[in-house]
């Protein structure tokens, strides 16, 4: 039930962020998971990803962007740019990213 924008944006949501937890917090050689939730609440889809790696907050990744380069994180850049509402939580070790569209 998503519109051609939503669901562009929730697909590299979820590549982009998934891509980087994986490249990022599995590098430690440990276990580790990625749990993955679509829901669709008061007419927009909320993109909510938890994972046990180490932390990894995409908004201080964007505060460590530079400004000159076009390129430099340009994934997080267009889903924080697009989406209603971007948060990251921290806690007991674990991460939780919610993304709004």
């Amino acid at each position: 039930g998503a519109d051609r924008r939503r669901t562009m944006l929730i697909a590299l949501t979820v590549e982009e962020m998934a891509g980087n937890i994986v490249d990022y917090g599995f590098s430690d050689g440990k276990k580790h998971s990625i749990e993955l939730r679509l829901v669709k609440k008061d007419g927009d889809f909320v993109v909510s990803i938890r994972d046990n790696c180490r932390a990894f907050n995409p908004k201080k990744q964007l505060e460590l962007t530079n400004p000159d380069d076009p390129v430099s994180n340009i994934g997080i850049r267009m889903i924080s740019g697009m989406a209603k509402e971007f948060r990251y939580v921290n806690t007991m070790r674990i991460n939780h990213l919610i993304v709004r569209v």
